[in-house]
């Protein structure tokens, strides 16, 4: 499996240990590798990680800095008059939480950090979501 892909896996693992009998608000429902269909948004709340752009650069000593963007999409439930943009903030703070427990994502990344963040209106099924840019770093070839 190449070190992308174990990031990747590294990533979902993390999100998917999302659990509030543990240091969280809310429990994970159902943590997916690719943007849902309007059926797989359930059990809420829900997370997606997206694979994005990769870019490298050659450093000395044959060894290529790699730098992979990855999109984290959370959706949640929005009960009757509470505020989306609350219940996402929470939402996105748990995710960003498990992210960041792992830096380095198991020892195959130089670095992780979050980094652009979007909130989205509450949709007219009560649902409210996020998405937040994540950039890994990791080496690719002989230290």
């Amino acid at each position: 499996m190449s070190l992308h892909a174990q990031i990747h896996q590294h990533l979902l693992a993390a999100v998917g240990a999302i659990d509030a009998a543990g240091d969280f608000t809310f429990t994970v429902g159902k943590v997916l590798d690719h943007l849902p269909t309007p059926s797989q948004l359930a059990p809420l709340p829900v997370v997606a990680v997206v694979t994005g752009e990769v870019r490298g650069r050659q450093l000395p000593c044959d060894v290529v800095e790699k730098n992979a963007t990855f999109s984290v999409y959370g959706w949640i439930d929005v009960p009757y008059q509470t505020s989306g943009r609350e219940r996402a903030d929470l939402w996105e703070r748990d995710v960003e939480k498990a992210l960041m427990s792992d830096r380095t994502r198991g020892g195959v990344a130089v670095d992780t950090m979050p980094g652009a963040l979007r909130f989205y209106e509450t949709d007219r099924h009560g649902i409210a979501r996020f998405v937040l840019q994540v950039s890994v770093v990791y080496h690719e070839g002989s230290l």
